[in-house]
């Protein structure tokens, strides 16, 4: 199946360990979703592997236990050139390598992405998916979104 949507790395953690914090509209798409619809980048787990190095991320045991849940719901795509070719010269408010790389894979795969990135959302390089809350998603489709929303077409669908 063709991929829809791309997961960003926290939404990726989020969805494995809280799904609580993944936004109303985002936790709708992973439920919905078929296989293959929603995926995750190589870049992302490559950074989640330095997020569980640094501590941030904890896991229960070794880190490559925590991967099994990941590959079993969400392929991991391989990096593609037209992405790496891209990411450094986007418009993105700040120079973080992985941000770049996972912006660029999904314009690469013509997809939103998954993300409550405030500055990815506020840049509109990239189409996102996430609404917090259905008074955001309201306030959205009436043009009134409240700052760090993604664009209402792509949320809507």
């Amino acid at each position: 199946m063709k991929p829809r949507y791309l997961l960003d790395t926290h939404a990726l953690i989020w969805a494995v360990q809280d799904t609580t914090r993944l936004g109303t509209k985002a936790r709708r798409v992973l439920d919905s979703a078929g296989d293959g619809e929603v995926v995750v980048s190589s870049h992302s787990v490559v950074e989640l592997g330095r997020l569980i190095q640094a501590g941030t991320v904890e896991t229960d045991g070794r880190p490559s236990d925590w991967f099994a849940p990941i590959l079993r719901r969400f392929p991991v795509l391989p990096a593609s050139l037209e992405a790496a070719i891209a990411a450094p010269v986007l418009r993105l408010p700040h120079a973080d390598p992985f941000d770049r790389l996972i912006v660029a894979e999904a314009l690469a795969l013509r997809v939103p992405l998954i993300t409550k990135d405030g500055n990815i959302t506020d840049s509109g390089v990239v189409r996102v998916v996430w609404y917090v809350n259905q008074t955001e998603q309201k306030l959205t489709k009436i043009g009134l979104a409240p700052v760090g929303l993604a664009d209402p077409v792509c949320l809507a669908a």
